[in-house]
């Protein structure tokens, strides 16, 4: 059981990554493409694009530093 919480650990790990990635670049096309919407992200909306980035953050080094902590455990062995 631990190594399946492991499996699900790495891949939660790389897709969270993935999804940052993604979201920095959808940011970086609206500049070209939707400069309203743009301008709406990076002025209005600013805070609740940086709490998302924070709360993004955070919970990838959650993962990253807990690793194994939370995880299910069973009277039985192994």
């Amino acid at each position: 059981m631990a190594q399946l919480a492991e499996n699900f650990r790495t891949k939660a790990l790389i897709t969270g990554l993935c999804v940052g990635f993604v979201a920095l670049a959808g940011i970086a096309v609206l500049r070209a493409d939707a400069p309203r919407l743009f301008d709406g992200l990076t002025h209005r909306a600013l805070p609740l694009v940086i709490a998302s980035a924070v709360f993004g953050l955070l919970s990838l080094a959650l993962l990253f530093l807990l690793q194994g902590r939370w995880s299910y455990r069973s009277d039985a062995s192994d």
